[in-house]
C-alpha cells in the first residue's frame, strides 16, 4: 500500500542524502589538504540512515546538539539537520585564522640586521 507521500518523500531523503554526502566528501577532503595529507577519495555509506549517523558523529558539535540528531526518528529530517551544519564548517574552515602578533611578541625569533 504505497501512498501518495512516499515517492516524494523516498525521492527527498536521497536527494537529502546526495547534498549530505558530497558537502561531508568536500569537508573530509578540505580539512586533509589543510593537514598537506593527500586523499584519492572518501567513501561513506551510501544508504541514508548510516550516512545521516556517521556524518552526525564525525561532526565537532556540542553534546546536546549530537544527541538532539541521534534522537531524530526520521532520516531525511535528520539529514536536513545536519546539511546547515555541514556547510557551517566548511565555511569555518574556509576563513584563515590568522593572529595579529606585535613586533614585541616576534622579537626573539627576528633580529635586525
Amino acid at each position: 500500500d504505497l501512498t501518495e507521500d512516499e515517492p516524494e518523500e523516498q525521492n527527498r531523503l536521497h536527494a537529502l542524502a546526495h547534498k549530505t554526502r558530497e558537502l561531508m566528501q568536500t569537508l573530509i577532503e578540505q580539512a586533509l589538504e589543510h593537514a598537506n595529507m593527500q586523499v584519492t577519495t572518501v567513501k561513506l555509506p551510501e544508504e541514508p540512515i548510516a550516512l545521516s549517523f556517521v556524518v552526525a558523529e564525525f561532526l565537532q558539535i556540542p553534546p546536546y546538539q549530537l544527541q538532539y540528531l541521534l534522537e531524530t526518528t526520521d532520516t531525511a529530517d535528520r539529514l536536513a539537520e545536519l546539511i546547515p551544519i555541514i556547510e557551517e564548517h566548511l565555511s569555518a574552515q574556509e576563513k584563515p585564522t590568522f593572529t595579529r602578533i606585535s613586533p614585541e611578541e616576534m622579537a626573539e625569533w627576528i633580529t635586525p640586521n
